[in-house]
């Protein structure tokens, strides 16, 4: 059994129990008490929890499981993204350097949101990447496409 928890984690657990339970986005302060409204921390983090729960993944150290495994995820987005940007070494290497830095492995055992946001800056950014180099194929397949109008002779 990990660690019981404290602070922002037990915030993010309170939070959590409350939206699988119908309670609406409500927490207790600093752990006692009734439950009450609150906007203390941004709300995705504690609807992930809150998506565990719902489906059997309840206690703090099966979410600091599933937290983990999103880590991973997250690994596999930074050497993803490396791919992308310039080639299956970078990506390698960039999956690497993740894998062995430890913020991808602590923040899931703290139960904190930078894990999801392990997730969210690599994958947003291979989105953009992707959105980027779309619009440069549109760009210039309208060149292609007005040049052909004009024939082969027009300059």
């Amino acid at each position: 059994m990990g660690a019981p928890l404290y602070g922002d984690p037990l915030s993010y657990q309170q939070t959590a129990a409350g939206i699988a339970h119908g309670n609406g986005y409500v927490t207790q302060l600093l752990g006692r008490g009734a439950p009450m409204h609150t906007a203390v921390h941004p709300p995705l983090f504690s609807m992930v929890l809150a998506f565990a729960d719902l489906i059997g993944i309840r206690s703090a150290d099966e979410h600091r499981i599933l937290l983990a495994l999103a880590s991973g995820v997250g690994i596999l987005c930074v050497g993803l993204l490396g791919r992308r940007l310039t080639g299956t070494t970078v990506g390698l290497v960039a999956a690497a350097i993740a894998a062995l830095d430890p913020l991808w492995i602590q923040q899931s055992g703290f139960l904190m949101s930078e894990s999801i946001y392990l997730i969210i800056v690599p994958g947003a950014s291979s989105v953009g990447l992707a959105v980027r180099r779309q619009s440069q194929l549109v760009e210039c397949g309208d060149d292609r496409r007005a040049d052909k109008s004009r024939g082969p002779h027009s300059q």
